[in-house]
């Protein structure tokens, strides 16, 4: 047996939801431009892939100067430690 064409409802249905995954997308677009404009404006990237390495760039910075305090705190304990009581 041989398949129905859709029924003007179904069809109204079908492009219901379309024309809503299309706004969807536009919304979902804005929001994408506005992120990478702020990314932009506030690190000077232009794409995510910059923005990984500006991040992972940084968290290396945070880990050196992490362990030089802990360096720096384990040598003045050491020095001071007594007197600090």
């Amino acid at each position: 047996m041989a398949k129905q064409p859709p029924t003007e409802s179904e069809y109204k249905q079908v492009i219901e939801k379309a024309e809503q995954a299309r706004a969807k997308r536009d919304q979902w677009e804005g929001r994408l431009a506005v992120a990478m404009e702020a990314l932009q404006e506030e690190f000077g990237v232009g794409t995510i892939e910059e923005a990984e390495g500006m991040l992972a760039d940084a968290e290396a910075d945070v880990q050196k100067a992490e362990k030089r305090y802990n360096r720096e705190l384990s040598k003045f304990k050491k020095e001071f430690g007594d007197d600090l009581g």
